[in-house]
């Protein structure tokens, strides 16, 4: 809900996450979009790797294996 995302996306902008901009709409005030910056990016590189990792592990597991 719009509740929900756009103090999440505000968080991420102020954390250097993404960026804005505003475009103009043909029905009412200028629109804001959103999109990822370079930090952003790096981030969720970050964040996949962590995530293959994580993913690596619970497979082993649960396939019985013992992880080292």
């Amino acid at each position: 809900s719009e509740s929900t995302i756009y103090p999440i996306l505000r968080k991420m902008t102020k954390e250097g996450l993404c960026q804005t901009y505003l475009r103009e709409s043909s029905g009412g005030p200028p629109r804001k979009y959103f999109s990822i910056s370079k930090v952003g990016k790096l981030k969720l590189d970050e964040l996949r790797y962590d995530w293959k990792k994580f993913e690596k592990i619970v497979n082993i597991m649960i396939r019985g294996e013992r992880y080292e």
